[in-house]
């Protein structure tokens, strides 16, 4: 309205002049003598209304009953005047909602009386004129009183709800709730007579007006509450009666009062209203139309810039609204629109395909490109320097809407989610990457299996050098350990086609483990070990992941490797299974010549998380654990198992002699040499030991590549000092060139229970085998299970 006294007194001298000219409306005189005492200027002083006047002109408007102002006498409806005109009360009605801005309580108070008498004189004239008619829409809006309330009343009320200030927009709510209650009757969606469901007269605490006003923080978010029981009742009773609030009272009332919270609290006190805000705000949205939807939506991601200090309670609602995305989506010129189109002709409650076809294209050209501005946000550090963080909400957000759009719309989106992750995951600063890392992990476990291989291929392209490969294996853990509070390994398989394909988690074992050993025994590996590397600021490199991973891999796998071995009905070579995906190139190293003690250290200790890993896993069977054991660990002993044959063969006379001759033969330094020879060989090298036997007389140490002098000593230690700290593994290994590069490695054939590697091997089938029967319930009279433990008793006594 207009703030100048002046100006509005010189109006309400205007409107007193033109009711003096006009005869036909009689009641415009007497409008025109109250709005000109509620526009009286106080003469004695400056800019100063005349409270003698306007407080006793306000009491007779709010008074129903009043003899000489009350509404109705001055609508001349009663038999005073010849002609009678409603709408001249609306420059008076105008001035009432002025002067509810006004700083003395008193005279907003009145003037919130007054227009609340109005709304009750208007509906009890409408009822008393209409009769049974008030349903009808068209006969209620020909009424005088109702026009009156739709035309000029509620569109002031509607401007007034977007009041900054929460004590004047108590007002319009009040008022509304007052023209929902008298109107509820009627059926004309501008009266909000749907609102009247959130009144409860009896019973204050669970009336939503009474609560949304109240001056205790604590009381409003009840109301806010209330509200949103309400709008899940309707989700529930949708396809039965309808919902009990229409769009219009949805999007032009509720909407625009849950949002105020979230940009007026500021205080931790008000932390909880503004949390259930964001929630009604979300689950208005899903009850809202595209276009209303796409408005509101619009609004909150234009007005985020423009509060910063409010950017927490604005991503949250952003969030809420996207995840009350309920519309379909097809994409223009799509096979899918075709084969919705036809179905959509007996289904009138599904958007038809133009509509899903304008939400795909508002989405992709505003919506979408809008939302990815925000997924990171760039902040300055304690150095001054830039840093960028990664908005989880928002990314967990767009994932979410994404997962609702079709298979190839939500393929094509994926990628670029899992780019702007990984690329927050090279930051320097760790709090950064922690908010990354968890955000990661809680998209691979609420997205299909299948497509964890997009994230493991994006981290293995994006985190490639220094200490992002620590970070890398700490986020790979991240997200197995995510994964294993809600995957599990299918105890059996559901139909015959798991035992012919890997389950998608499966497929994806080979890649994780290459991460895994790149970690183990790649640069990682030597960039820990390196001496002078700070690992204290990189906090991932503290530990190792790896080794919790193999535990998190072995008990998630689908274990069946025998099945997976078979030959496909294609032609085609059989995928490898999990578990050998996980186990053979831990072993294959160990049967390297030249595999050192430290990297058979961590080998064990890989295997040995294998076996916890294995015995947790629920998709185990005696059937396909004990070849798998045998298989694993015959290569390793393969060697003593013949000789123990050889030797069972031999009559005891022999075996009388043999000791008879042990005390003869000379000490033996190593018994390596005799393995995998012949026995004619061995006896003829006994003899020569009987006769060099009695030469044997002192120990000397050897002269063998002896120095000669100290310098030369010096220089061999030297080069030895070089040569271990020269490393041979990993990146820095020998390149191979040639034809044979693609040829396996050599691999020791003499390898046997005393050598490290050997023993690693063995000690790890025979954990496992130990754990598989400890946990089984075993039947001595089950042939089954015999024949399948048969092989192992001469694999026992080899290693006893």
């Amino acid at each position: 309205g207009i703030a100048s006294l002046n100006v509005r007194q010189q109006l309400a001298s205007v409107v007193k002049t033109l009711s003096n000219m006009c005869d036909e409306h009689d009641n415009l005189r007497s409008v025109a003598e109250v709005l000109w005492k509620i526009c009286a200027i106080n003469s004695k002083r400056v800019d100063e209304v005349d409270y003698d006047e306007l407080i006793p002109a306000l009491s007779a408007l709010g008074d129903k009953n009043h003899v000489d102002s009350g509404w109705f006498k001055l609508s001349g409806c009663d038999s005073e005047y010849e002609h009678s005109n409603v709408g001249a009360l609306a420059p008076l009605i105008f001035t009432c909602f002025h002067l509810l801005f006004d700083d003395d309580g008193v005279v907003s108070r009145g003037a919130q009386k007054a227009l609340k008498t109005l709304v009750n004189t208007a509906a009890e004239q409408a009822i008393l004129e209409l009769g049974r008619d008030v349903s009808s829409e068209e006969i209620a809006r020909q009424n005088q009183w109702v026009i009156l309330v739709e035309k000029t009343l509620v569109p002031c009320i509607r401007s007034g709800l977007n009041a900054n200030n929460s004590a004047i927009r108590r007002y319009y709510l009040l008022l509304l709730a007052e023209v929902a209650k008298c109107f509820r009757d009627f059926s004309a969606p501008n009266l909000y007579g749907d609102l009247s469901c959130l009144i409860n007269s009896d019973d204050p605490d669970l009336d939503f007006f009474m609560n949304i006003t109240h001056v205790q923080i604590h009381r409003r978010a009840r109301g806010l509450q209330r509200l949103r029981k309400v709008l899940n009742r309707d989700s529930d009773l949708v396809e039965e009666n309808g919902p009990s609030l229409t769009m219009h009272s949805l999007s032009n009332v509720l909407l625009p009062v849950t949002l105020h919270p979230i940009y007026e609290c500021k205080t931790k006190a008000e932390e909880p209203y503004a949390l259930e805000a964001i929630a009604t705000a979300g689950a208005i949205a899903k009850h809202l139309s595209w276009s209303k939807y796409h408005n509101s939506l619009w609004t909150v991601l234009n007005q985020f810039p423009h509060h910063p200090e409010q950017e927490r309670y604005l991503i949250g609602v952003i969030c809420s609204l996207i995840d009350a995305f309920h519309f379909q989506v097809i994409e223009e010129n799509s096979i899918e629109a075709e084969s919705i189109s036809d179905e959509l002709e007996s289904e009138s409650k599904v958007s038809p395909p133009e509509q899903g076809s304008a939400v795909w294209r508002a989405l992709e050209k505003r919506i979408i490109p809008k939302v990815e501005s925000y997924l990171v946000k760039e902040k300055v550090d304690r150095k001054g320097s830039k840093i960028k963080t990664l908005r989880s909400a928002v990314v967990l957000a767009l994932f979410k809407l994404f997962q609702k759009f079709p298979v190839q719309l939500f393929e094509a989106k994926l990628p670029r989610l899992f780019a702007v992750i990984c690329d927050a995951l090279k930051s320097s600063d760790s709090d950064a990457r922690d908010v990354a890392r968890a955000t990661l992990a809680k998209m691979c476990s609420e997205m299909e299996m299948k497509y964890l291989s997009y994230a493991i291929r994006e981290l293995a392209i994006t985190l490639t050098e220094g200490y992002r490969l620590h970070v890398r294996m700490a986020t790979l853990h991240s997200i197995l350990l995510e994964l294993s509070k809600k995957y599990r390994a299918p105890s059996k398989p559901n139909d015959q086609s798991m035992l012919s394909l890997p389950l998608p988690f499966d497929q994806t074992v080979p890649a994780i483990m290459d991460l895994v050993q790149q970690d183990l025994f790649g640069d990682a590996k030597e960039w820990k070990d390196a001496e002078g590397v700070q690992k204290r600021l990189v906090k991932e490199a503290s530990g190792s992941k790896s080794m919790d991973s193999i535990e998190l891999i072995c008990r998630m796998i689908f274990f069946q490797p025998s099945s997976l071995a078979r030959p496909c009905s294609n032609g085609r070579k059989p995928p490898i299974s999990a578990i050998h995906a996980v186990v053979s190139p831990l072993l294959e190293r160990l049967r390297n010549p030249d595999v050192s003690s430290s990297i058979i250290g961590r080998i064990r200790e890989c295997l040995n998380r294998v076996v916890v890993g294995i015995s947790h896993n629920p998709s185990v069977e005696q059937d396909e654990v004990f070849p798998f054991i045998y298989a694993s660990v015959a290569p390793f002993v393969g060697a003593n198992l013949e000789a123990l044959g050889r030797r069972g063969q031999s009559n005891d006379d022999e075996m009388d002699s043999s000791d008879d001759e042990d005390e003869l033969k000379p000490i033996n330094i190593s018994k390596s040499n005799q393995k995998g020879e012949s026995g004619g060989k061995v006896e003829q090298k006994n003899d020569l030991q009987k006769k060099t036997a009695s030469n044997v007389v002192e120990w000397r140490p050897s002269t063998l590549n002896a120095a000669n002098s100290a310098t030369e000593a010096r220089g061999m230690k030297s080069k030895e000092r070089q040569a271990l700290k020269k490393v041979q593994d990993g990146a820095s290994a020998p390149k191979l060139t040639g034809s044979s590069r693609y040829e396996t490695i050599a691999t020791s054939t003499n390898s046997g229970l005393n050598n490290p590697a050997g023993i690693s091997a063995v000690v790890f089938g025979l954990s496992l085998f130990y754990s598989i029967l400890k946990k089984t319930k075993r039947d001595a009279n089950d042939t089954s299970i015999i024949a399948m433990l048969d092989p192992f008793i001469p694999m026992l006594t080899t290693c006893v």
